[in-house]
């Protein structure tokens, strides 16, 4: 049996990418030789709601690097003298951190940190930290290459101790696209089945670039009246956008419709998917796009164009770049022709390659792989 603890943050939705991929992940694994534990640093209205198939610890860790983290690696090495964890797999920043010292601390036989986004979240203070942790973490875990690379310049990390594993999904739920969600759906969001429809999946951050997005509505809606946009997702920038949007006269042409219980249903609303995102690792939503069949549009940033190959599965443009995201819409608008056959091709692609189970395969093959090798290694020394 090989012992997983697995620390994050928080996790405050399962719907976000990296907490979407975890909870797969703890749910996941084959239980009859793994065992999965989830710790979370800090609590969060979502843990307190949601029961977790696996063993869960909240610690109550606010601030990093104060005595509240001495406190938490205290309480850490304890579990792990009861636990005997074999791996320790930390997500994000504060975790990548105060998780990494407090299994280096513990005794943990090895230290696995991810790495899943474009860098974007780091600060020089936290690079700093991070590249003075190599020597303490036995591998990284990237889901893109592009999140790999950037591990590797900016952070000193050596390609050898990098592996990438990309995101996964469970595709067979796409298969039940059809007439009657994308009615119903359409129905809710009071458009007409006439009606072109751009969507993207995203949360309301900077980092989203969605005023690009309404930029670019307003070039393409000049040209064709029935194009609608819509934006599925919550965020800070809420009000900014909706003043943004009103500004330019997009009122009911352009909606911010929130978070949705069946993203499934809002894929089969759509005509075209579009992710214009500043900063990508790999797009949890770029891959559902694909696996709806819809023809999608994605800015050229990070892992993108490990999902989306330009003119076969999808199109890619230069990040913010508004008028070539307006041409990319226009063009698909314009070319059903061109737009089928890249959401037949888009399908394709993700079942081949973003299945869950195959991914969850290559995660399984990779704890035990690397369990073995530690331990290996600790024998021989």
């Amino acid at each position: 049996m090989i012992k997983i603890a697995f620390i994050i943050d928080t996790i405050a939705t399962e719907a976000a990418g990296t907490e979407k991929q975890l909870m797969m992940l703890l749910d996941g694994l084959d239980h009859s030789k793994f065992q999965p534990h989830l710790i979370c640093l800090r609590d969060s209205p979502w843990l307190q709601s949601h029961s977790i198939s696996v063993p869960c610890t909240t610690f109550k860790l606010t601030r990093l690097l104060r005595y509240q983290s001495l406190r938490f690696i205290r309480k850490f090495r304890k579990l792990h003298q009861n636990e005997r964890f074999n791996i320790v797999q930390t997500f994000f920043v504060d975790a990548n951190i105060i998780g990494t010292i407090a299994a280096h601390l513990a005794g943990c036989p090895v230290i696995i940190s991810s790495r899943r986004n474009a860098g974007h979240w780091h600060n020089w203070q936290q690079v700093i930290i991070l590249r003075s942790l190599r020597r303490w973490t036995s591998r990284y875990l990237a889901n893109s290459h592009a999140a790999a690379k950037l591990t590797q310049e900016v952070e000193g990390v050596a390609g050898n101790k990098i592996e990438v594993i990309p995101n996964g999904l469970e595709l067979s739920e796409f298969t039940d696209i059809d007439e009657s969600k994308r009615e119903q759906q359409r129905n809710e969001w009071s458009i007409d089945r006439s009606q072109i429809v751009i969507g993207t999946v995203a949360n309301l951050r900077p980092v989203k670039n969605i005023e690009s997005l309404i930029k670019a509505a307003t070039i393409v809606t000049e040209k064709y009246s029935q194009a609608r946009f819509v934006v599925v997702g919550e965020g800070e920038l809420r009000k900014k956008l909706q003043a943004e949007i009103d500004r330019r006269h997009l009122t009911g042409k352009f909606k911010l419709v929130g978070r949705q219980n069946r993203v499934i249903n809002c894929l089969a609303a759509f005509d075209i998917g579009v992710l214009c995102s500043h900063h990508e690792s790999l797009s949890n939503s770029l891959i559902e796009y694909l696996a709806a069949g819809l023809p999608t549009i994605a800015s050229d940033v990070g892992g993108n164009g490990e999902i989306v190959s330009h003119q076969r599965t999808g199109l890619l443009y230069e990040s913010n770049n508004v008028n070539a995201l307006a041409d990319c819409i226009n063009s698909l608008i314009e070319n059903q022709s061109i737009a089928n056959r890249l959401a037949t091709k888009a399908r394709q692609e993700a079942h081949h390659r973003f299945d869950w189970s195959q991914v969850l395969d290559r995660y399984e093959q990779f704890y035990t792989k690397i369990s073995g090798m530690e331990t290996a290694l600790s024998e021989k020394y």
